[in-house]
């Protein structure tokens, strides 16, 4: 991750669905998500050989910039978590994951934007302040 003006720089890899709706969302005071790209070229994809027992679920990523410093924010959502924007990125994160209907439960893969280290996997049951201190502790290494 890397700091910029009270900035957060991530990159998030998950399931093209939870990556499509977390970038479609409104962009916030808090945090905004780039639009979603492909994990694997086009050109990887097209000269790939697929049969029925080949096909996975695609992955996409997005990078995800997180303000800290938004305590003059008049609106923050999710609005229960006050001006939190890491908290607030991964309510968010987590509330898609929820709605995703796979009998697996879904991962996102969250790493540094910058240097691409993996700081953590979050599912359902991630606990909103372990991961906060995850993101935010790696941005200052």
């Amino acid at each position: 991750m890397s700091i910029d003006d009270r900035k957060i720089f991530l990159t998030v890899v998950g399931p093209e669905e939870v990556i499509r709706s977390l970038s479609a969302m409104e962009k916030t005071d808090a945090f905004s998500v780039s639009e979603p790209q492909p994990v694997d070229s086009l050109a990887d994809a097209v000269d790939a050989v697929l049969g029925p027992d080949k096909i996975g679920q695609l992955m996409e990523f997005a990078t995800v910039t997180l303000q800290l410093n938004i305590a003059d924010a008049e609106e923050v959502t999710p609005p229960d978590v006050g001006a939190d924007a890491t908290i607030a990125f991964i309510s968010a994160l987590k509330k898609q994951l929820a709605s995703v209907d796979t009998t697996e439960k879904p991962r996102v893969l969250v790493r540094d934007g910058m240097t691409n280290d993996e700081i953590l996997i979050v599912d359902e049951s991630t606990d909103e302040r372990v991961a906060k201190e995850a993101i935010e502790s790696s941005a200052t290494r």
